[in-house]
């Protein structure tokens, strides 16, 4: 058993500050993802409806919230990295955060990281599962707005009805003559 983490009673050691802040980032993570998670959603809501507006408020949402994911990011990397260096590890920082908990002692900072990495783990599939739903009904109204497009540019094949015994004709024109 590791016994290089803090343990009760160690808060003002430089390891116990480092997780700390760590335990901070990852908590704010989690909060980036549900909101993450509450934009997709209302991405879906406006695909579904075929709102723009509300589609195009979703998606700068999105994007100004990835930005912050990002930068929660570098703020959890260098939080692993004053954790090493408070540790002694130094370039041996743990690569995961699941290395990091395998090194702490049994203690109330290891625990919160296990509960901090699993609802995150979760808030990830949660959001990985929303944007692949989303991510098929882009598809699905990008192959519907091809097909339309063409069958009024005459790229369909036999877009029509022909009488008994005649050929629909092929030639490619349009459903509607372009030039009336």
């Amino acid at each position: 058993m590791r016994t290089d983490g803090p343990e009760r009673g160690t808060e003002g050691r430089p390891d116990a500050a480092a997780l700390s802040a760590l335990i901070d980032v990852l908590e704010d993570l989690i909060k980036v993802h549900d909101a993450l998670i509450a934009a997709a959603e209302r991405k879906r809501a406006s695909l579904t409806a075929g709102e723009v507006p509300a589609l195009e408020q979703a998606v700068a949402e999105e994007m100004a919230l990835v930005r912050l994911a990002e930068q929660l990011e570098a703020r959890r990397a260098e939080a692993v990295g004053r954790w090493a260096a408070a540790t002694g590890r130094g370039n041996a920082a743990p690569r995961t955060l699941q290395d990091l908990i395998e090194r702490l002692a049994p203690g109330e900072a290891r625990t919160r990281l296990e509960g901090a990495r699993a609802a995150l783990r979760d808030r990830i599939a949660r959001l990985r599962a929303a944007n692949e739903i989303n991510q098929a009904l882009i598809a699905f109204s990008l192959s519907s707005i091809e097909a339309l497009i063409k069958l009024y540019a005459g790229a369909g094949e036999g877009a029509g009805y022909a009488p008994p015994g005649r050929e629909v004709p092929r030639d490619g024109g349009a459903l509607f003559d372009g030039r009336a």
